[in-house]
């Protein structure tokens, strides 16, 4: 049978921990350097050939290949971006038509579903009177006609709050590559 030493476990996790703290705190200062590092290394073959064909100075190419990768990364968000918003703007126009068209459809399953539901209950209770029969069905298309509505209502403002999320992604990324 093994016994657990617990001042060594004790021991082990605190240098564990202490580690763990070491390797975040470097982690965390050291972060801007090692992604300085990883673009340096990428960039450094466009660097060397603008150096060799262009004859220009190290300097100057290293500039001009960071402008043009900045560039090229604000053109791809912008592009990205506006056909996201162009492709919500095109639901909310064409979902409205559809989101009507399926609340139709359950609306005519749900007074369906009344329907045979009415019938059932009129087989076992023939003394409901008429007047009474005919406001039971009215009140029951009345909460299916205000579910609808309501529901409709929600998918709306959901896309008009994305476009609205979308929209200000895009002012805040503008910010964080100009800062």
């Amino acid at each position: 049978m093994m016994t657990i030493n617990y001042l060594n476990f004790i021991k082990l996790m605190i240098w564990l921990c202490i580690i763990g703290l070491i390797i975040y705190m470097v982690f965390h200062h050291l972060f801007p350097f090692a992604l300085s590092l990883i673009i340096a290394v990428m960039i450094n073959p466009i660097v060397q050939l603008l150096q060799d064909k262009l004859n220009l100075h190290r300097k100057l190419a290293v500039l001009s290949v960071l402008v043009l990768i900045l560039f090229s990364f604000i053109t791809i968000i912008t592009f990205s971006l506006i056909e996201l918003v162009h492709l919500f703007q095109y639901l909310t126009q064409i979902m409205p038509h559809s989101i009507e068209e399926t609340f139709k459809a359950i609306q005519l399953w749900s007074e369906r579903i009344i329907d045979r539901s009415y019938d059932l209950m009129s087989s076992f209770m023939n003394s409901i009177q008429p007047q009474s029969q005919a406001l039971l069905k009215e009140l029951m298309n009345d909460m299916v006609n205000s579910v609808k509505d309501y529901s409709q209502h929600v998918l709306v403002s959901f896309f008009q709050n994305t476009i609205n999320t979308l929209t200000n992604l895009l002012k805040g990324s503008y910010f964080v590559l100009f800062i």
